[in-house]
This record gives structure tokens, C-alpha cells and sequence, in this order.
């Protein structure tokens, strides 16, 4: 083998390891990359999750706010069907005349929001406000 041979050779063997390194950092790098990618995918997916559920529970506490706040306003409008006497929270027929108690209340005949006396129409979709009396209050 001649000295040219040999040179060729050894020169040939270095790229081609030098070939095959690059291939292999390559290769780890896309590892590497896709590893990461996987990671932040399932952090974003355990993000997603967390703020689904704390939607849920704000969603829920603010449902029962809205349900305490309709009761105490419920106890405000409560009427003696008969005299137009105002009740107590605890009555449910008026002490003074024996007549059944209701609610009377003012709201929106379009999204059921509830009125102040002096309004015509609902600040929040424009619906006509309408009396409504409900019994069994």
C-alpha cells in the first residue's frame, strides 16, 4: 500500500467518524429537543387542567353567591298578599290580616334581572322590566 493509499484511507476512516459524531450529537440533540417539547406539552396540559378546575370552583362559589344574594333579596320583597303589609323573612301568612305572604318584585321580562323601581328597561340586554309576584315565599 502506498503512502497516498494510506493517506487516503486514514482520511477517509477520520470523516467518516467525524460524520457519524455529527450524526449522533444530531441525533441526542433531537432527543433532547423532543424530551423538552414533551415536558412543556404535559406542564401546559397539568396548566389546563389546574385552571379548568379553579374555573369550576370560582364558577360554583359564584353561582352560590348568587344564590345567597337572590335569597336576601327574596326576604326584601316580601309582601302580605292581602294588605300589602311587608313580612318578615319568617312569615309565612301576615299577623295582621291572615293573608298568604308573596314576593313582589320588579325584573327584565327578557334576562330575569332584577329591577330598581324608577327603571323601564334593563341595563343589561334592554328587556322591558315587568312586575312579577311569585307565592309561596
Amino acid at each position: 500500500m502506498s503512502f497516498f493509499d494510506s493517506l487516503k484511507k486514514g482520511i477517509s476512516q477520520f470523516f467518516g467518524n467525524v460524520k457519524e459524531e455529527a450524526a449522533d450529537r444530531a441525533k441526542e440533540a433531537a432527543e433532547d429537543k423532543a424530551r423538552e417539547l414533551a415536558d412543556d406539552t404535559a406542564d401546559r396540559i397539568k396548566e389546563a387542567g389546574e385552571d379548568r378546575k379553579r374555573r369550576k370552583e370560582d364558577e360554583k362559589a359564584a353561582e352560590e353567591e348568587a344564590k345567597k344574594t337572590a335569597a336576601k333579596a327574596k326576604e326584601a320583597f316580601r309582601f302580605c298578599s292581602e294588605c300589602g303589609r311587608k313580612a318578615d323573612p319568617d312569615e309565612k301568612f301576615c299577623p295582621e290580616c291572615g293573608g298568604k305572604i308573596i314576593f313582589r318584585y320588579r325584573a327584565c321580562t327578557k334576562c330575569g334581572k332584577m329591577a330598581e323601581d324608577d327603571e323601564k328597561f334593563c341595563t343589561d340586554c334592554g328587556g322591558q322590566i315587568a312586575e312579577k309576584t311569585e307565592e309561596g315565599a
